[in-house]
């Protein structure tokens, strides 16, 4: 499974389970301000209260500068954030979309 295909599972996921969420591409790294290795989405769902930072990766992706560093931080804030691979994908589709809608959720196709 690519990054990509990952990124398109867990945002139509954030979706339907009713989160907001952003991610934003960093195609011209001149462009970006502030501290390097923002994670790839940051999401919130205001009916539960709950925040998620997740850091997208291949099966065998590593951290680039800062992204650990990013983790953290949120994570001493008190904010869920982690780094999401492959392996990863049906529990953390199970917690976005809990257990009502996962009985009706179907794997993307290029992710089977």
């Amino acid at each position: 499974m690519t990054e990509d295909d990952l990124l398109d599972g867990v945002t139509e996921a954030l979706t339907l389970g009713g989160y907001r969420w952003t991610h934003h591409r960093r195609s011209d790294k001149a462009l970006m301000m502030g501290s390097p290795g923002l994670p790839d989405i940051i999401a919130c769902h205001p009916v539960r209260g709950t925040m998620l930072v997740l850091e997208l990766k291949t099966a065998t992706g590593r951290h680039q500068p800062g992204q650990r560093e990013w983790l953290a931080a949120f994570r001493a804030c008190g904010i869920d954030a982690r780094t999401i691979r492959p392996d990863d994908y049906d529990a953390i589709v199970d917690e976005i979309v809990g257990d009502r809608l996962v009985k009706h959720w179907k794997r993307p196709r290029r992710m089977r």
